[in-house]
């Protein structure tokens, strides 16, 4: 159920992804705003599903992830691993657009994204 170069626990796997994606996001504000106006209902039919299959891809990769977390006991067996990835992927977006709109400093989107990510897999893993 691994691919080559996965990391062995697929939870650390999940915090190194979110902490990638965050950085990317802090490294390159531009970017999320473009593909939130490319995949506008005024873009380019073509880009906008570029964009989709992008997400797509990046949601069946982590849920994959929680699938592999699931067989190892790492997270709750009823949760619904399309639905945490949909989830995992949200909180990336909500994070980039807070960023976006102002409402969160470049500064604190480490800090912020932290919290989430630590709600996010405690609420994955239950009590």
């Amino acid at each position: 159920m691994r691919r080559p170069g996965d990391d062995p626990d697929p939870v650390h796997e999940l915090e190194r992804i979110f902490h990638a994606l965050v950085a990317f996001i802090v490294r390159n504000p531009d970017v999320p705003p473009r593909m939130l106006r490319w995949s506008a209902h005024g873009g380019h039919r073509r880009i906008r599903a570029r964009v989709q299959r992008v997400i797509d891809q990046f949601v069946s990769r982590i849920s994959f992830i929680v699938r592999r977390a699931q067989a190892q006991a790492r997270m709750r067996r009823d949760v619904e691993p399309q639905i945490a990835a949909l989830l995992f992927v949200g909180i990336a977006q909500s994070l980039a657009l807070r960023l976006f709109a102002g409402l969160l400093s470049r500064e604190r989107l480490h800090e912020e994204a932290g919290r989430l990510l630590h709600g996010y897999l405690t609420g994955m893993r239950g009590a």
